[in-house]
């Protein structure tokens, strides 16, 4: 089954919302799928997806697609992003951020 996720365009301090000293961000989408299940429970990557943002650098409305085996349970989307500073002065909470965006049972 082919997903396919889209985005809007993302710029430096309206969507992304950085430190007070940070120049740059990696903006990283994960969808990976799990079934809770088992008796070992593993995460399976489908796919990832970078995107470079800073102040000169705008991220532009893309789509990402990834297809999701017949076999999944659970299927997530998760986000992070990593903040980077030039002067290497951001403090241990402020290098970087994650969440879950979406999840769906496919099962």
């Amino acid at each position: 089954m082919n997903y396919q996720c889209k985005y809007p365009e993302i710029a430096w301090r309206k969507q992304i919302k950085a430190p007070k000293n940070a120049t740059e961000a990696t903006l990283s989408l994960y969808a990976f799928t799990i079934n809770p299940n088992e008796e070992i429970i593993e995460a399976e990557v489908l796919s990832a997806f970078i995107a470079d943002i800073s102040s000169t650098k705008t991220s532009a409305s893309q789509s990402w697609n990834f297809t999701i085996p017949g076999n999944a349970y659970w299927v997530f989307v998760f986000a992070k992003i990593n903040f980077i500073s030039d002067q290497n002065n951001l403090g241990k909470y402020e290098r970087e951020t994650a969440t879950y965006l979406w999840a769906h049972r496919f099962a």
